[in-house]
């Protein structure tokens, strides 16, 4: 049974062939792949009749293929796979070069939903290089049309694989227990993680996308909080010596200095000789740029330590 947890080389579903590749993405289980999210989306909404389709823009289409054949270019030899799909309104060719295996899998008399730029050639308009996919029952598909996810790519993996396996692991998010609270989410106006998990990979509109990445970057934000508020009320259960600020010895170490002290560096090293004065670990960054004095304020500390 494949669970959340099951590492990708055991899913029977996932080629062993693709395994290293997703290794190299960071994917090693099931909700690693999940929580792997796109880059960006191709916008392919915008659906059109075969007639109204215009030289220049990005579309969708669906019809049927009337034929597909594979030929090799005149001059690189490069296999040219070419077909012809019709609607209602019309029929355009779609081209795509180097995909012999587009034969087998697109059919005569298949329907189907090809995604892409379209072209002006010397024969009249096609699609150049399209996004494919076998028009489903319910209309709606996960290559083309809509909002269609892009992601990290390496080589033996291409957004196509990732869209496939994410779809079909996908339903195991309705396991994962949202570690947000109903009142955070309801107040921040934040989708439960179900909804964020399928909205970030395939959302229905811009919007649907924009929320499931606030969603996300939200609860990163926040577990990074709490992680950093844990480790301070670790470090409170520690002890650590005092080091008791002798004024008169600061005085001296101030005066003995080539330049005076700006105010910033003032308010600094009062700040750290106040907190290692505490019987508790001081966890400080001191932040500046460079030639802002830092070293010095890091120097006083040091002294003081030292005495």
């Amino acid at each position: 049974m494949v669970t959340l947890e099951t590492r990708i080389e055991d899913v029977p579903k996932i080629n062993k062939r693709i395994v290293p590749a997703l290794k190299r993405l960071g994917i090693r289980t099931i909700r690693d792949m999940l929580f792997s999210f796109p880059a960006r989306y191709d916008d392919f909404s915008n659906v059109k009749p075969i007639s109204d389709v215009i030289a220049g823009e990005t579309v969708t289409i669906q019809g049927i293929v009337k034929k597909i054949s594979t030929g090799r270019t005149a001059h690189k030899h490069m296999a040219l796979t070419q077909a012809t799909v019709e609607d209602e309104t019309g029929h355009i060719k779609a081209i795509w070069f180097n995909q012999p295996f587009l034969e087998r899998n697109l059919k005569p008399n298949m329907a189907v939903r090809l995604s892409g730029k379209v072209a002006l050639g010397k024969s009249g308009l096609f699609l150049s290089a399209p996004a494919h996919e076998r028009l489903p029952a319910s209309g709606h598909g996960i290559h083309t049309g809509g909002l269609v996810p892009v992601y990290p790519e390496t080589a033996g993996i291409s957004s196509r694989w990732m869209r496939f396996l994410i779809s079909s692991f996908l339903p195991l998010a309705s396991k994962l227990p949202d570690p947000l609270p109903s009142q955070m989410r309801e107040a921040h106006k934040l989708p439960e993680l179900q909804h964020a998990l399928r909205d970030v990979h395939f959302p229905n509109t811009h919007h649907d996308a924009t929320a499931a990445r606030q969603r996300f970057m939200f609860e990163e934000l926040l577990l990074m909080q709490l992680h950093t508020l844990k480790e301070r009320s670790r470090l409170k259960q520690h002890k650590a010596p005092e080091i008791p600020t002798d004024i008169n010895a600061m005085k001296r170490f101030v005066a003995l200095l080539p330049f005076a002290l700006t105010d910033a560096q003032r308010k600094a090293m009062w700040e750290i000789l106040t907190d290692i004065a505490k019987p508790n670990p001081m966890n400080r960054l001191l932040e500046g740029d460079v030639g802002s004095g830092k070293t010095v304020v890091a120097a006083a500390a040091a002294y003081m330590t030292a005495r």
